[in-house]
């Protein structure tokens, strides 16, 4: 397939636009159809036995997340984490991204802040134990096309959770051992599994409304569920979820450690400056004469710096060194908004057949400030540099527009003693970025600025001075466009084989076959070439589950996939389980895993990606990135053990020890670690210009390690107020190491920060939760921790007057606490009003002065900057 035209982007909106017009006509087509298939069913399967009916129980049978089995019976074997429909109205989240990511068991996930804090953009993510790039996330068990735009850079084909409304969930299997023999030997880390309603009975419409501190960021949404029939009873379901969510930017200048370019640090009482985002350029423009010494910057008033500047401590009249404080022009999170749509239908053929069908649609927009203006220079007559910004153009805007959606139809039944399942489904992903304003294009000489105007304040230019810089705008300038593409067809099946003395032989089958591909092109094809890939894979697995004893199992399961560039893969996976006692249970598996490289990264490109600083040399050195078709793929061994003590039905507790080790891990080599190399060499080149190119292909880099501890507690108790519950849940991380290259030895980066990684591995996460809950109302309290970190940093000192780098200063990060409140009443049986309060403490998170992103200061993967948050909800059932 040849990558797609401007006509080819055309007709995916039309197509997009043309889903959402006949959607009101599909979904009027199957009431219509259900109905009379309703009517049918009374008439054909239901026997009438005096005044009471046959359910539809036959299809009863449970799919349990991460085994072929379509039988409950095994859930208690395999280590799954459950949030159910009623956990989820008590955490008081509004969006899916929101409820997973306040996981204890999610950790270095790609958030909104994360997103805001690249010049990349991208998809709110999954990372189950902190291993993003190994988390498969599926909507019904089936597989949903990956973020549709793609990078050579880094690693991006994860599932962006902006994709359903949250109303139409029901609840969501985590499982934690990875490498299902089911879904996907790439589930490395684990898979979430995100399962639909059932059904829904009449209209209802929830009202959202979310104010954090200082009215920032104020957010406001609007849900709608509607639905007929219930399938296990009428023969019959449909249902129908709308939600739309408006959030506005926070922006950094509102929050404490985030407004800053410029951070002063005592170490050893002495006060250094942790710099980023600083620019000498300005309006007006700053003067650097050819010796290479500054003239005083035009905009000081009476040798200071204007509002907003620093001088850091420098002499401004020697130096000229006023320095412009960028990062509060920048967002933490940026403006969003969503529009979600979910449609579901069952229907019964016969007695031991039905069909079902599934519709997804999603439009999400993110609007980035992540600049606040653009840098250019310009060299005088009398041999001077004026370095200038745009201001006059306001800041760079940064647009990010997604549209998703999944078709899915299948059958599901009996049929000679086997549960059946199967389902054809098809997704796309395509995300367009652009910019919406403060972009420029190369100025002509007619729009070259003289030094007069140079050195003008921009409230003070004339008409033909700002004509200058219009015809240099160009508003919303189309920066790339991307689509990912899903095919798949599947199906599973399930068997009794026999009923042995200990218990029933089981045994599960399944089979699929799906095709990726992606899709990209920019408005440089130098700078950002295109590219297109297609991956197609086919795929056996097998399960049995024999029973060893009266109180015992096993069960095993192995699974072939047929890659279309790698060939043919083999995995595994053994499990057991012993109950000793009916309130103790054990349990343990290992098996062994196998993740392709993606698309994008085994392309036939290169492009250049950033600008880095040659440490031997000092000069600045392009980073070229380029794709290599000779990438190998992953190999993994996951292993787990756990055991749970439930006494009562009123008490549990439970803990899983788990370990995931990867060899032949791919990516980028770190760049200072490339340039600092013995080898250097063989990737450093010199363009005749005496510009330095660093090739940088992406490769096997080496292998990783992690393992764990995931614990929780349950504790119900019935008084007389009504009943109390405790929830404890919480993963202690034991070993977290990677090597960033395979002649080098492993780094941990379990509570300390990497550069190689841009991230640490929090050692403990935990949630505690307690609530009162008595007939229509109910109260809870939620403490959250995370653990700290240590941090090193480069530091500069300016006490004589100009700046000295002060190199590898340590700095320890505390842990951090919030206390969540919340209450929940129901006013009638139509009406029900609840009320949160988010870190009702207003606790300020931890200075974090090595961040992934562009804010330095924060960094909002590991505590939130909204502050104390109001959240308040209105739902009518009609």
């Amino acid at each position: 397939m040849g990558l797609f035209t401007p006509c080819d982007i055309d007709a995916h909106r039309q197509r997009h636009r043309l889903q959402i017009r006949l959607l009101a006509a599909c979904v009027t087509c199957m009431a219509w159809s259900n109905s009379v298939k309703a009517n049918q069913a009374n008439t054909l399967h239901l026997d009438s036995v005096g005044n009471t009916t046959r359910e539809f129980r036959q299809f009863n049978s449970v799919e349990i997340t991460g085994s072929s089995i379509i039988s409950a019976s095994v859930k208690e074997a395999l280590p799954i984490q459950v949030v159910s429909r009623q956990d989820i109205e008590r955490s008081g989240a509004t969006a899916l991204p929101e409820l997973l990511q306040s996981l204890s068991i999610m950790s270095n996930f790609q958030e909104l802040g994360s997103v805001a804090g690249t010049i990349l953009g991208g998809p709110e993510a999954a990372a189950i134990h902190g291993m993003q790039k190994g988390t498969l996330v599926l909507l019904n068990g089936r597989r949903l096309p990956v973020y549709g735009s793609q990078t050579i850079a880094g690693e991006r084909a994860i599932v962006d959770l902006n994709m359903l409304p949250l109303s139409a969930v029901e609840k969501i299997e985590i499982l934690t051992d990875g490498a299902s023999s089911r879904y996907g030997s790439d589930a490395i880390a684990g898979v979430v599994n995100v399962i639909t309603r059932s059904s829904q009975t009449g209209l209802s419409i929830a009202a959202d409304a979310i104010r954090p501190r200082g009215g920032d960021a104020k957010s406001q949404g609007l849900s709608l569920s509607w639905g007929k029939g219930k399938f296990e009873t009428d023969g019959f379901s449909l249902q129908a979820h709308l939600s739309v969510q408006q959030q506005d930017a926070l922006m950094a200048s509102t929050r404490p450690n985030a407004g800053n370019s410029a951070i002063p640090v005592t170490v050893e009482g002495k006060t250094l400056y942790a710099l980023s985002s600083l620019e000498v350029n300005g309006a007006p423009a700053t003067l650097r004469n050819a010796d290479g010494s500054y003239q005083p910057y035009a905009g000081a008033v009476n040798g200071r710096c204007p509002a907003g500047w620093y001088t850091l401590g420098l002499h401004v009249g020697t130096y000229g060194q006023c320095h412009q404080n960028t990062q509060s022009m920048l967002s933490i999170y940026p403006k969003t908004d969503k529009t979600q749509f979910f449609t579901q239908g069952e229907m019964a053929l016969t007695a031991d057949h039905a069909l079902f069908g599934e519709l997804l649609i999603g439009q999400a927009k993110q609007v980035i400030h992540n600049n606040a203006a653009r840098d250019y220079s310009q060299i005088l007559d009398d041999g001077t540099t004026a370095y200038a910004r745009t201001t006059v153009l306001g800041p760079l805007i940064q647009d990010y527009s997604s549209n998703n959606h999944r078709i899915t139809v299948g059958a599901k039944g009996r049929i000679g003693g086997w549960d059946y399942v199967s389902s054809a489904y098809h997704g796309e992903h395509l995300v367009e970025r652009s910019y919406l304003s403060g972009l420029t294009g190369a100025a002509k000489p007619e729009d070259v600025l003289t030094k007069d105007e140079l050195l003008q304040d921009p409230s003070t230019y004339a008409a033909t001075t700002l004509a200058k810089f219009a015809n240099r705008h160009r508003p919303h300038f189309w920066l790339d466009t991307g689509i990912s593409r899903l095919r798949a067809i599947e199906a599973i099946a399930s068997k009794t084989l026999a009923e042995l003395a200990n218990g029933p032989l089981q045994l599960g089958v399944g089979t699929s076959f799906y095709q990726d591909s992606i899709h990209y092109r920019s408005y440089s094809e130098k700078d950002r070439p295109p590219f297109a890939g297609r991956r197609t894979v086919g795929e056996l697995h097998g399960e049995l589950a024999l029973p060893l004893t009266e109180n015992s199992n096993l069960t095993t399961s192995l699974r072939h996939d047929q890659y279309s560039d790698f060939g043919g893969v083999t995995t595994g996976k053994v499990g057991t389980k012993w109950k000793p006692r009916p309130d103790w249970l054990f349990r343990g598996s290992a098996g062994t895993g196998f993740r392709a490289p993606t698309l994008a990264q085994m392309g036939h490109v290169a492009s250049p990606f950033i600008i880095s600083d040659d440490p031997l040399t000092g000069k600045q050195v392009t980073v070229n990135v380029q794709g290599n078709p000779n990438l190998q793929p992953e190999t993994s061994m996951q292993a787990s053990v756990g055991v749970r003590w439930e006494p009562s039905r009123r008490f549990s507790l439970g803990a899983d020890f788990w370990q995931v080790k990867i060899k032949n891990t791919f990516g980028l080599r770190p760049t200072d670690q490339l340039l600092s190399s013995p080898l250097r060499e063989q990737f450093l080149r010199t363009e005749p210009n005496g510009e330095l190119i660093l090739d940088s292909a992406n490769t096997n880099l080496g292998a990783s390690q992690k393992q764990g501890i995931d614990y929780d507690l349950l504790w119900r108790v019935p008084t007389d107020l009504g009943r109390i519950l405790l929830a404890l849940k919480g993963t202690y991380i034991l070993q977290s190491k990677t090597q960033p290259l395979k002649e080098l030895p492993f780094e941990s980066d379990l509570a300390q920060y990497t550069f190689a990684s841009g991230a640490y591995t929090p050692r403990h996460n935990m949630r505690l939760t307690g609530s009162l809950e008595n007939g229509g109302w109910s109260t809870s309290a939620t403490v959250n921790y995370l653990s700290g970190n240590t941090e090193t940093v480069d530091l500069d000192d300016t006490s004589g007057g100009a700046l000295t780098a002060v190199s590898g200063v340590a700095r320890k990060i505390p842990g951090y606490w919030t206390l969540d409140l919340g209450g929940r009443w129901k006013v009638n049986r139509q009406v029900t009003l609840i009320a949160g309060l988010v870190n009702a403490m207003d606790s300020n998170p931890p200075l974090r002065l090595n961040t992934s992103g562009i804010l330095m200061g924060v960094d909002t993967r590991y505590a939130s900057s909204y502050g104390r948050t109001l959240k308040l909800r209105l739902e009518a059932k009609f």
